[in-house]
């Protein structure tokens, strides 16, 4: 059980298509692996040039370090976000868009857009045809971009899923995490931003949340309401904005986690500490009232669905794979009843691997933001 990480981070390098209908099923010919999915994105879609041009940026001294003016942090949180009590606001003046082809009569915007401290960041806001029902964050996992989120054609683990919420009437903000597909790269950026003094952790969150500004900009009016969705990795970024906000927004969390408080000292770890520990998020300093599942003591006012799919190959076997997460979830309602905390705990499971279904989530989205 206490390999469950490693192999779930293995197990994301598996790519599967989706049908019409919108449930996941592999496909034999048509699916690419997240790395080739990833690697035409990152030439094609010019995410190459943007982290040339993060190194760029810092060689001219164009990272700033500022007091953030931006959404108010919960004190646990500040450690974790760099000693800061704020997250970064967006510079509306450099907002840039490009209207991306899309089907069925709603719109896609690729969207550049500068946070205050200097970091550029990017990211995909489709609108709707009507009204938007709210606002979705979509935080996405490895090997992908928010582009491909989008992308019914040539879907990979997250099978289009900004495309199906989209249909379903709502606007959905992806933020692309700065990496080149791996890991090592992650910790590149890290170390890239550590040495003009910008937390990479508070420029991911930053990023995800810069979402309700940038519709707001779009728009011209606050979003009706706000939910997220996060998937495999993004399962970290949702839950932490979360947490580091406080918020009460309806959150996905699709694809199999572990306890971290238990994985981090088991066996495993001190038999393999010669190996990259796949995750660059344990690391950091402040982590501890973030980990899984202490993050729920600062989760509690938000409801949250975990979406599991039963054949997440190379983790526990279904049913012990649903015991476990079962397990993990009543660690979860413990802490929300700590609090006193009615929200709502759903554990949602489905034929599929580590991949998005999403129409029992999407469903459950449209209920609670109704």
């Amino acid at each position: 059980m206490n390999r469950r990480s490693v192999l779930k981070f293995l197990a994301a390098q598996l790519c599967l298509g989706s049908t019409a209908a919108g449930a996941a099923q592999p496909k034999a010919e048509s699916s690419c692996f997240p790395m080739k999915c990833f690697d035409n994105d990152f030439n094609v879609l010019g995410y190459r040039a943007y982290i040339d041009s993060l190194f760029v940026y810092a060689r001219q001294k164009r990272f700033r370090e500022v007091a953030p003016t931006g959404s108010l942090l919960q004190p646990e949180a500040h450690l974790l976000f760099g000693n800061k009590d704020r997250l970064y606001a967006i510079n509306k003046s450099t907002l840039v868009t490009e209207n991306l082809p899309v089907r069925g009569g709603w719109q896609l915007k690729r969207v550049t857009v500068e946070l205050e401290c200097g970091v550029p960041i990017r990211g995909c806001l489709s609108l709707p045809v009507g009204k938007p029902k709210g606002l979705i964050l979509l935080g996405h996992g490895s090997s992908t971009t928010p582009e491909h989120c989008f992308n019914s054609e040539v879907p990979d683990y997250m099978n289009a899923i900004g495309a199906r919420l989209t249909e379903a009437g709502f606007a959905v903000w992806c933020s692309f995490v700065p990496h080149a597909g791996n890991q090592p790269s992650v910790y590149n950026m890290m170390a890239l931003f550590a040495s003009q003094g910008i937390a990479f952790h508070h420029v991911i969150i930053s990023s995800l949340n810069a979402g309700i500004d940038v519709f707001t900009s779009l728009v011209g009016a606050k979003p009706k309401a706000v939910g997220q969705y996060g998937v495999s990795g993004g399962v970290y970024l949702t839950l932490h904005l979360l947490a580091a906000r406080g918020e009460s927004w309806p959150t996905v969390l699709c694809g199999d986690f572990v306890d971290d408080t238990e994985y981090l000292v088991s066996r495993d770890m001190s038999l393999n500490y010669g190996k990259l520990m796949p995750g660059y998020l344990w690391m950091m300093n402040g982590i501890r009232p973030f980990l899984i599942p202490n993050i729920a003591s600062l989760t509690y006012r938000a409801p949250l669905y975990f979406e599991v799919g039963v054949e997440d190959h190379g983790l526990l076997p279904n049913p012990l794979e649903t015991m476990y997460m079962q397990g993990l979830i009543n660690k979860f309602r413990a802490k929300y009843r700590e609090k006193g905390s009615p929200a709502a705990l759903i554990l949602g499971t489905f034929k599929g691997g580590h991949e998005v279904e999403g129409i029992e989530a999407t469903a459950w989205l449209q209920k609670s933001l109704a």
